[in-house]
């Protein structure tokens, strides 16, 4: 299916090149999958994924208020119930759970050059590897999926001080319920993730994990010989690590460009 665009996706630019940092074994699943695993976001360990500011928080009682005000203007029965106003808001942070629940996602990392963070942060050992594609070759891979697939950038905020609405990095006035699934925390800045997405409504309904194969995710379809630009091995894989990946490869009939980690040279003095 073509990819769901949205106007409050943050979008990437055209020349953007693209990692997905992955263990020997998630790289392997890539391959004989021929797909990509995305997460549900409710999994993530970053217990603020989906979750809103503080000020935003904030502004649902006031908004709430100055609703009744407007429409009781010049009443004596105007008077402002707070309780509801709060038993309100707590509807909307439970559509936000439901969100959540119901949306799977896939992360890149969007960087001009490779990332030591990024292989300390994924990797534990060094026989994983980074697979390099574009925002072009990303793009046409995921055409062919059956699922609605949404992509934008995460944008990054201090969710103690800031709001959504930004003149320059979001000048979006109005609000939609797929607003907190595009936005973190400054603090997960170093990601400069772009966010791959898939919502299903069907989700939401209680019980739907439970009875699927498969209850933290879902593997989407693509087409893998598209996606993939490069394989970058490990900074410190020794050759006996990086044959295996070779042939590893080459058992699943695919003939990628595999590359040095520049993390890898050896230093001039």
């Amino acid at each position: 299916m073509p990819i769901y665009d949205h106007p409050y996706h943050i979008k990437i630019e055209d020349n953007a090149i693209l990692w997905r940092y992955m263990s020997f074994e998630k790289y392997k699943s890539l391959l004989a999958d021929k797909a990509l695993f995305f997460c549900r976001a409710d999994k993530f360990a970053d217990p603020y994924e989906c979750s809103i500011p503080q000020k935003e928080f904030d502004y649902r009682i006031s908004e709430a208020k100055f609703a009744k005000e407007e429409a009781g203007f010049g009443r004596f029965d105007s008077k402002f119930d707070v309780g509801l106003a709060k038993k309100k808001a707590e509807g909307v942070a439970f559509t936000h759970k439901k969100v959540r629940t119901a949306t799977t996602v896939n992360c890149w990392h969007i960087n001009n050059n490779e990332s030591d963070a990024m292989w300390q942060l994924y990797l534990k050992d060094n026989e994983g590897v980074a697979v390099k594609t574009s925002k072009e070759k990303l793009f046409v891979a995921i055409q062919g999926a059956k699922e609605d697939i949404s992509v934008s950038k995460v944008r990054y905020i201090n969710y103690e001080s800031d709001i959504w609405y930004n003149p320059q990095d979001f000048p979006i006035d109005g609000y939609n319920f797929l607003t907190p699934l595009i936005h973190k925390r400054v603090e997960f800045a170093h990601e400069k993730e772009l966010r791959l997405y898939h919502h299903d409504s069907n989700r939401e309904k209680e019980g739907y994990w439970e009875s699927q194969s498969n209850q933290i995710g879902e593997l989407i379809n693509i087409d893998i010989n598209t996606l993939i630009d490069s394989v970058v091995f490990h900074p410190t894989s020794d050759k006996t690590t990086k044959d295996k990946i070779i042939a590893l490869t080459r058992a699943y009939a695919y003939d990628f460009k595999f590359e040095l980690s520049r993390l890898s040279t050896e230093p001039l003095y």
